[in-house]
């Protein structure tokens, strides 16, 4: 079975990591469902070069709200909030990621514009909490930032409105 070309920058991004004195890595967001779980195991198991990695699943995000649609997990109500960071959790990730702001290089969402209301926000963040995983999030927007420290998002990517 061919390695997917995803796979194989992944792996050659660990051992870079490793080799530019890197001990520990955190995922910022999977492009592909499972990639970084696959890397960090196969790193754990000895069978690639890197350092300790935590795995992030894909990008969440309701359908308005994706920066990239292609590699980005649709979520649309608290519920389904809550059964994909379950989801993610019983596959083993250590981390999630909400994207909860546009982002200007996409061309298709402002930084200010914020992508994920309140109550989505809050079931993801609560599952993943009560499954022993981090938050993550893409936040440049005022409002964003705020949601990620209402809610108690441990780590916040950019954190600035960069219009």
């Amino acid at each position: 079975m061919p390695v997917e070309e995803h796979t194989l920058f992944a792996m050659r991004s660990a051992r870079t990591f490793l080799e530019c004195g890197y001990t520990s890595c955190v995922g910022a967001a999977s492009a592909k469902q499972r990639l970084d779980l696959v890397i960090r195991n196969s790193i754990q198991a000895g069978d690639i070069p890197g350092p300790r990695y935590l795995a992030n699943g894909q990008e969440m995000a309701p359908n308005d709200g994706a920066l990239i649609p292609g590699i980005t997990r649709f979520i649309e109500t608290p519920e389904e909030a809550r059964a994909t960071v379950k989801e993610f959790a019983d596959e083993g990730l250590d981390q999630i990621k909400l994207s909860m702001s546009g982002e200007e290089i996409t061309e298709s969402l402002r930084a200010e514009d914020v992508t994920i209301p309140d109550n989505i926000v809050a079931a993801a963040v609560e599952t993943a909490h009560e499954n022993g995983i981090r938050v993550c999030s893409h936040a440049r927007s005022d409002e964003s930032i705020v949601q990620c420290l209402q809610y108690g998002v441990d780590i916040i990517y950019h954190a600035c409105e960069c219009a």
